[in-house]
């Protein structure tokens, strides 16, 4: 679904209540970019069996394949499902983790010495100025902005002028309580989040799980299946996210060892798993299966897929590729963007050469795509708007002389509605927004700092959009609590731009 599909239909309300927090700073500690880890821990507790068949329930789980009673005195003892969510999340398998003697709880987690784990606390030096540097209501999108940044398993309603209208936190080991892994410790934070209408939130903890919580941020459900980078939401509210673990694959002088699969997964809204499909399979059984010759160094994760948007057809008479019931998926590693079928488990269009290590493809208004090139202008970053079909750029932005756009990872684009392009430039803790002629209107940079003596700045995974200017918008009453409501167009702090 496009961004702009997405704004239309986030937010109908939000309960705010007492967790209301106008200009919070909340958590000190950030956390990785882990997008050059050859591993985000795929699970193993899947059979190694053809992937792409439809898979109808979670398989079950193997248990603690050590036998080892967990540490006296941890969560797992404590609480009596436990050990059971552990094994179900593959943390117990001590081919990918090493224990780490009692809780760790996040955000805080990792102590020690940061240098231990790679990109474990911010990548760039944390600027002064902080918060909300540029706003032009005349000339922006004026809307809400959902924030989720790498410093916490937190995301942040914010409005224009940087104030803090909403939180939602949910902790990982309050979910799956236990102790955590070395290599899982970094990744206690939320990488994506999806906000419904009614404040309902997904978030994925990265290469973990993905948790689906209210507006108080209660647990409604988990889903302990390795997602990772992307979420998307379909008409009928079935989930389309990634996945992956290890499985052993074969192609050609290539590929012939375990490797790291990631897998488009559906998931019902109560957070069941549909079906997994294979994206390795999906390449080698199509016509653009030599692409997977690029893997000269034999990696294991040879294929890191970063993105997913469902396609609905709205494009399809001009732009066949853009049909209905498939998916545009970004293959970071084999520097391509892809359109896989869902119906026949094949890639059908892809695209490559135009950009290094991408993110976040997505469909805009006229059937372009936008995609976030994090090294393709000569190791530096830059926003692309191309035709699919002529295979030619439109548009362009990569900052200006005194400001290039720099995110060696990560990073997000979203087309807003009158036109302009919000950009997340996560390794600098930063959001702008950009007018076609590449005139800055909205800046925004993240309060949240990183580092031994907080001198870097925490990673920014995404800013969203939300546009209130549709008719669905209404107050409602809070949930469950007893709170009253609110109806954020009579918030003051919004007072910056009324909508159109």
């Amino acid at each position: 679904m496009p961004r702009m599909a997405f704004a239309k239909l986030a937010l109908a309300a939000l309960v705010v209540g007492g967790a209301f927090a106008a200009g919070a700073v909340l958590g000190r500690r950030a956390a990785p970019d882990s997008e050059n880890a050859e591993s985000e821990n795929p699970d193993s507790k899947h059979a190694a069996t053809d992937p792409v068949a439809p898979q109808e329930a979670t398989p079950a789980p193997p248990g603690d394949p050590n036998g080892a009673p967990p540490p006296s005195g941890s969560v797992d003892q404590q609480h009596p499902d436990g050990p059971a969510r552990r094994d179900r999340l593959g943390l117990n398998d001590p081919r990918w983790h090493r224990p780490m003697p009692g809780t760790l709880k996040a955000p805080t987690a990792p102590q020690g010495d940061p240098s231990v784990v790679p990109y474990l606390q911010g990548v760039e030096e944390a600027p002064s100025q902080l918060g909300v540097r540029t706003f032009d209501p005349d000339r922006a999108h004026v809307g809400l902005n959902l924030v989720i940044s790498g410093h916490a398993p937190a995301a942040y309603l914010v409005d224009m002028k940087g104030e803090v209208l909403h939180e939602w936190s949910r902790s990982f080991d309050s979910v799956w309580p236990g102790p955590v892994g070395e290599k899982d410790a970094p990744k206690l934070y939320w990488r994506r989040a999806h906000l419904y209408p009614n404040g309902d939130l997904l978030a994925i903890f990265e290469g973990l799980g993905m948790i689906k919580i209210d507006a108080a941020s209660e647990l409604l459900w988990e889903y302990p299946g390795h997602c990772h980078h992307a979420i998307d939401i379909g008409p009928d509210g079935t989930i389309y996210t990634l996945s992956r673990r290890r499985v052993q694959k074969s192609f050609g002088p290539w590929v012939d060892d375990e490797i790291v699969d990631d897998f488009v997964t559906l998931l019902t809204p109560e957070g069941t798993l549909i079906r997994e499909i294979s994206v390795f399979d999906a390449i080698a059984r199509s016509p653009y299966a030599p692409v997977l010759a690029r893997n000269r160094r034999r990696v294991r994760d040879i294929l890191h897929t970063n993105s997913i948007e469902l396609l609905d057809g709205t494009h399809a008479a001009t732009r066949p590729m853009l049909a209905a019931d498939r998916v545009l998926i970004s293959i970071r590693h084999l520097d391509m963007v892809a359109v896989l079928d869902l119906a026949a488990a094949e890639i059908t269009w892809a695209m490559t050469e135009l950009w290094h290590l991408q993110h976040e493809p997505t469909v805009v208004a006229d059937g372009n795509l936008l995609v976030f090139d994090n090294r393709g202008r000569m190791g530096k970053t830059r926003i692309l708007e191309l035709d699919p079909v002529a295979q030619r750029i439109v548009w362009q932005y990569a900052g200006t002389p005194s400001r290039p756009l720099d995110s060696l990872a990560l990073g997000s684009c979203q087309r807003l509605a009158n036109g302009n392009t919000l950009i997340t430039e996560s390794h600098q803790g930063r959001a702008l927004e950009v007018t076609p002629g590449g005139a800055v209107v909205w800046e925004f940079v993240s309060p949240h700092r990183a580092g031994a003596n907080d001198q870097l700045i925490a990673c920014l995974f995404e800013v969203i959009r939300i546009d209130w200017s549709y008719p669905q918008f209404e107050p409602i009453a809070s949930l469950r609590d007893g709170g009253s409501g609110i109806d954020l167009r009579a918030v003051e702090a919004l007072r910056g731009g009324q909508p159109k």
